[in-house]
């Protein structure tokens, strides 16, 4: 039987050695045992599916960034419908897509059905600027 043994910060595996004669008479005891385990395991990977089919119908945050930029106050306070804010991003170039806050994707704005779009080019680096 193997034991992990943790003691004043120091960890370490102790095996403890019994003669089959001593466990002979248990043994069918500690085979039913094994074979519990064995079917727990079993179901434990049932419930694992179950828990995939969840986790893929959870909703995530996702966002585009396309661009920033900065304005005075008096610019944002005299802003109309119609007013056009221009970046230093020039219009061709890529948009970082995150999700959950974390970079996640590259892509490209570009419109479906119309509907805005982005199409995803690449994986974006952790540390990608947006």
């Amino acid at each position: 039987i193997g034991f992990e043994i943790k003691m004043s910060g120091r960890a370490g595996t102790m095996s403890l050695c019994i003669p089959f004669t001593v466990i002979e008479p248990v043994m069918d005891k500690i085979v039913t045992q094994g074979w519990l385990a064995y079917q727990r395991q079993l179901a434990a990977e049932d419930r694992s599916e179950d828990i995939a089919r969840g986790l893929a119908a959870t909703s995530v945050s996702l966002q585009a960034y396309l661009a920033e930029t900065t304005i005075t106050v008096r610019e944002l306070l005299t802003l109309q419908p119609g007013d056009i804010i221009q970046t230093t991003k020039p219009v061709s170039s890529e948009v970082i897509l995150q999700v959950e806050g974390e970079n996640k994707y590259a892509g490209r704005m570009g419109r479906y059905k119309d509907h805005m779009a982005v199409k995803i080019l690449r994986q974006a680096e952790v540390e990608e600027p947006l």
